[in-house]
């Protein structure tokens, strides 16, 4: 009777404890594979935190962004200067010195940045255009004063039938001030006449005044004109600036039309009657100011 229940209870305590072993088994393996997979994201998790790391501490130690600015020295001899001197550069700044023969001359033209000008002369123009400034010394005599006006020449930029005006700081006034300023049609450039041997520029536009070629048509036969940036009714003077004889002869207009369009490269289309009140119809084109008088 014991050997029965003794061979009874075997059989029925062993498939338990197997299934117990089992379980057990299957826990320690569920166990290690949860360390196992948390070791892994730990791993990765602290190499993403180093790369990250990483890559914030180049971007800090990266050198900042410095542009290219333009520099030039230019040595005028006492002999060169005898008949005036012309200084051209790559940009298309140019210098025009008349003659002396008092004293050899240093030209040194530089393009700034808007922060090496006082905080004054900030604007809404010295930050979006180039500014320049231009030193003519002497070992010699000094400070060199130039006995006529120098001629500077700056590049300009579109849109071009707006009229362009180069200014200079003035230091002691503290604001800029405008230079009677001519422009180039063809070389897109503007130049003006300035008294001192140093000085910082700028080009900017008017807001009010026009420059550009215009033409004429037959039409109304009356002191009117097709112009395309201001409304109908508005009143105007137009005025020759070719640097002819008829240079500075000008005619109010009134804006009846639009035009010309711009592919034209015109900036105005004069009645055939007001044109030839300032310009030969002969030639159909001529160089002209806009105002906005009314």
């Amino acid at each position: 009777m014991n050997l029965h229940r003794s061979i009874y209870t075997f059989h029925t305590f062993t498939p338990f404890m197997w299934r117990v072993g089992a379980c057990a088994l299957i826990a320690v393996a569920w166990i290690y594979d949860g360390s196992v997979l948390e070791a892994r994201a730990q791993t990765a998790t602290s190499t993403a935190l180093i790369a990250t790391t990483t890559h914030e501490v180049i971007a800090e130690a990266a050198p900042p962004f410095t542009p290219q600015l333009f520099t030039a020295q230019f040595e005028l001899s006492q002999d060169s200067l005898a008949l005036g001197a012309r200084v051209t550069t790559t940009p298309g700044v140019e210098l025009v010195l008349l003659k002396t023969t008092s004293t050899p001359l240093t030209v040194e033209i530089r393009q700034l940045l808007p922060e090496e000008l006082p905080l004054e002369a900030w604007n809404a123009t010295t930050t979006t255009t180039t500014v320049w400034q231009i030193d003519v010394t002497s070992p010699v005599i000094k400070p060199w004063i130039p006995t006529s006006p120098l001629t500077i020449t700056f590049p300009t930029s579109g849109p071009y039938y707006k009229k362009k005006i180069i200014s200079f700081w003035d230091n002691l006034r503290v604001q800029w001030r405008d230079l009677p300023s001519t422009t180039d049609f063809d070389d897109h450039t503007v130049s003006a006449p300035y008294p001192l041997p140093f000085g910082r520029f700028i080009v900017r536009e008017s807001e009010t005044i026009y420059e550009g070629i215009a033409s004429w048509y037959k039409w109304k036969g009356c002191n009117c004109a097709a112009f395309r940036f201001l409304p109908k009714k508005t009143i105007l003077k137009v005025t020759n600036i070719s640097g002819s004889a008829r240079t500075g002869k000008s005619v109010k207009v009134r804006i009846n039309d639009y035009g010309p369009e711009e592919w034209t490269e015109r900036i105005i289309d004069l009645d055939y009657v007001a044109y030839k009140k300032i310009g030969l119809t002969r030639g159909g084109v001529m160089p002209v100011r806009v105002e906005v008088i009314q």
